[in-house]
């Protein structure tokens, strides 16, 4: 799937162009099977991320950065990305080494080459807020478990666990270890949401349903 990063800051049009990535963002894709409540349920939410998964990672997926911080996750991406030269129009002037947008006069730094020009592109994304109410914090046998409410009030939910210095992203996408519920009228197999004890669902997580999503090396 092809996903636009979201841009805390205001970009033309062209750039935005250039930070299309080839996959969803891990951190908030929701899994295909979902739970009626955060899980494990009778367990403590905590408030900020622990200070064993602070800091800063590297994906092994694109080479992004994540940044684990207090009660918040970022993600950044920078680089260097080649458009054609048509996709540049009459509201760019060349000023040395950059690009200039007119009338922002936002620079950015370029080199020109035959038939494209490479851009240097620096943005982040926070793409996760820890709060007591949509987005929980749970720790239950050494993982930790991201749970983040949808729209239906059902939960995703992501197991996160680190060993030396390699933090993984786990969750349930493989369609075999869906409980189905019902079928659509598109024939599309609807996976019906889980109600868990804390018990079963520790066997949820020794039968192995969580899978490696994204995986991540400590770079700081």
């Amino acid at each position: 799937m092809m996903l636009f990063i979201r841009i805390r800051t205001l970009l033309p049009a062209v750039f935005i162009a250039l930070f299309v990535i080839g996959c969803t963002e891990a951190l908030t894709e929701q899994s295909a099977q979902t739970f009626t409540q955060p899980q494990p349920v009778n367990t403590k939410t905590l408030l900020r991320f622990p200070g064993e998964l602070q800091g800063k990672y590297l994906s092994m997926d694109d080479s992004s950065i994540i940044k684990i911080e207090h009660n918040f996750i970022i993600r950044v991406y920078e680089g260097w990305n080649k458009i054609a030269n048509s996709a540049f129009d009459s509201s760019f002037t060349w000023s040395n080494d950059s690009v200039i947008e007119k009338g922002s006069e936002q620079k950015y730094y370029a080199i020109k080459q035959k038939n494209s020009i490479s851009v240097y592109t620096y943005f982040q994304d926070t793409v996760i807020v820890l709060n007591a109410s949509t987005v929980l914090l749970k720790k239950f046998k050494g993982n930790y478990y991201l749970n983040q409410q949808l729209d239906n009030h059902n939960w995703s939910v992501k197991m996160i666990n680190i060993s030396k210095n390699k933090l993984m992203l786990n969750a349930v996408f493989d369609s075999t270890h869906l409980i189905i519920d019902t079928v659509t009228s598109e024939d599309i197999a609807a996976p019906k949401p889980l109600n868990l004890s804390k018990k079963e669902f520790k066997k949820y997580v020794q039968s192995n349903n969580f899978e490696e999503r994204e995986a991540f090396i400590r770079v700081e």
